[in-house]
């Protein structure tokens, strides 16, 4: 039994030891902000990602994220346990354990908004995240960071009402988790610029005008399916949307001018 407690014990010490080998290296790092495929899965392609974001709180009041975060610590099965380390014959061979798996736990998020503004928001907040990943391997992991309230409260803003221009909001990330050997470990602070408008991913199509009517407006929907244009993830973040498939359901007071001309 004693010696089982010893081995069990360098096991344990192994795994600090290898999570520290890259000082500076934070154990779960996060690298980007992953994009989604046509069936809006993340990808963890290096170089399919989004830079920077949009979110029109005309169309939406919800913005989803997907950091791609790494494990940055090698496998602790790679580690060689010989005589000096006191587990000879032992080791971790046919063990399936892995002392540092990552188990994710939380996300912390905080906002970075100018205060022209004019609006509250959350000085930062926490979202339950699951998943884990393995040593040397990436997950991404899907976020909520604008949720319904915060969207809300942001499209109340009179500077985004009153003009047509946008404001830029710095979204900052942090991960938070515990390893396979009882460790809590948290990740780098990763920043995201959300680009926040009024109307600004509203497409005008040739067919949606009604000349009768002061232009820009998007006033014809006779045969517009919106079946063709419901393929995206994510309505009113990132991408253009049609318009016909907003403005049927805009009231008479229209912000941008768009739907119903000023």
């Amino acid at each position: 039994m004693r010696a089982h407690v010893l081995r069990f014990g360098c096991l344990i010490a192994a795994a600090w030891l290898l999570s520290a080998c890259a000082e500076d290296t934070p154990e779960i790092y996060i690298l980007q902000n992953a994009s989604t495929d046509d069936d809006c899965e993340p990808s963890t392609a290096a170089d399919v990602f989004v830079s920077r974001g949009t979110l029109d709180l005309f169309v939406t009041n919800q913005y989803v994220m997907f950091p791609l975060a790494r494990n940055s610590m090698v496998p602790s099965e790679d580690v060689s346990f010989g005589a000096a380390g006191g587990a000879a014959g032992g080791g971790l061979e046919g063990n399936e354990w892995e002392a540092n798996t990552v188990t994710l736990r939380r996300a912390r998020v905080e906002f970075d908004a100018p205060a022209a503004l004019g609006v509250p928001l959350p000085s930062d907040f926490e979202i339950p995240i699951s998943g884990s990943i393995n040593p040397a391997d990436e997950a991404a992991v899907g976020l909520q960071v604008v949720t319904p309230s915060i969207g809300n409260a942001l499209a109340a803003s009179p500077l985004l009402q009153a003009s047509s221009s946008s404001v830029t909001m710095l979204v900052r990330i942090k991960f938070f988790g515990v390893t396979g050997a009882g460790r809590e470990v948290d990740s780098n602070e990763f920043v995201f610029p959300i680009e926040l408008c009024f109307g600004c991913l509203l497409d005008v199509p040739p067919e949606a005008i009604d000349p009768a009517f002061p232009t820009p407006n998007c006033r014809v929907f006779d045969e517009f399916d919106s079946n063709t244009v419901t393929d995206q993830c994510f309505i009113g973040q990132d991408q253009p949307v049609d318009c016909r498939l907003i403005c049927p359901l805009v009231s008479d007071e229209d912000p941008t001018g768009i739907c119903q001309p000023l």
